[in-house]
């Protein structure tokens, strides 16, 4: 009888796995994520890309601007995106909102406005209301992300000449550029205005204070903000596992700066950055895997922790 009772238990155990195999659909093997050419999203998108193919799937990235990634996700053509930032990217979110699926939060604390080095700071430009009658010494130009919702908050603000900004223009750079730009400014001791955002090794790299007042534009609170992880639409019903995943995974600032300083200033791939902070991190793992399988069904947290150990 004993026997008879491990046999129908591993005939259960079984019919589970080809359950949870069939549950998801052959769309599931490769999941899609968007780059959007942001070291924060980045880097958390390569934790949840390195963990789904430990666990059998593949993944690919498609490089596109927020407005394409919202549109791609509607349409179906992309799965998932892991950096849209609340409120600041409301508008696109909106345009969507029928189509896109949000299925957590995974960063909160975040915040994202207008910085300047802390010495112009100190002599005078505390908010966004006090760099109009200083625009010569800025020399009317603002530094942006280049198709970042960010930088579309910016033009706006001087097409509103809203803050008396309409004499500004606005220099879009790559987010490496933008931010080698304003740390030139500052080693030369000379005002720059920049957006700045966090979580970000620049808070910790270049002395900046963030101004206040842009609450219109940004969002209350410099721009505080929360950054969710949404998908298509059909994610979770064809993808069940890999949306239960995605509802686990989520991240502290703290976290975030570590892997960004790494990839940003040690030159570390994204994916060893995120291989190298799981290995360090096991209860952290174990809490994202809970109820996450293998492709093939099986248990999801002993397969990885055993690919972690090479």
């Amino acid at each position: 009888m004993k026997n008879k009772g491990w046999l129908v238990a591993g005939l259960v155990l079984a019919v589970s796995a080809q359950t949870a195999v069939a549950a998801e659909e052959a769309s599931c093997q490769t999941i899609s994520f968007a780059e959007i050419g942001w070291t924060d999203t980045t880097v958390i998108t390569s934790v949840a890309r390195f963990l789904l193919e430990r666990l059998d799937y593949q993944t690919a990235i498609e490089r596109l601007s927020v407005p394409e990634t919202f549109k791609q996700l509607a349409s179906g053509e992309l799965d998932v995106l892991m950096g849209n930032w609340m409120p600041s990217q409301k508008a696109e979110l909106d345009q969507y909102r029928t189509s896109v699926d949000v299925i957590r939060a995974n960063l909160q604390g975040a915040r994202y406005t207008l910085a300047v080095p802390r010495y112009t700071y100190e002599a005078g430009v505390k908010t966004v209301d006090d760099l109009a009658a200083r625009q010569e010494e800025f020399g009317k130009v603002i530094y942006g992300v280049k198709d970042s919702s960010g930088s579309a908050r910016i033009a706006r603000m001087i097409a509103d000449n809203a803050y008396g900004l309409g004499h500004f223009t606005l220099e879009e750079k790559s987010e490496a550029v933008m931010i080698a730009t304003a740390k030139n400014f500052m080693v030369l001791k000379q005002p720059v205005v920049f957006l700045a955002w966090e979580p970000h090794p620049m808070n910790t790299k270049l002395d900046l204070e963030y101004l206040a007042g842009a609450d219109r534009y940004f969002g209350e609170n410099y721009g505080s903000s929360t950054v969710y992880t949404v998908a298509n639409g059909s994610l979770r019903r064809r993808c069940p596992n890999v949306g239960k995943l995605l509802e686990n995974l989520s991240f502290t600032v703290a976290m975030e700066n570590e892997l960004m300083d790494q990839v940003l200033n040690q030159n570390v791939n994204p994916r060893r950055a995120a291989r190298d902070w799981l290995k360090g991190h096991p209860e952290v793992l174990a809490a994202w895997m809970k109820g996450v399988t293998t492709r093939g069904g099986a248990p999801g947290l002993p397969v990885v922790e055993n690919d972690l150990k090479r």
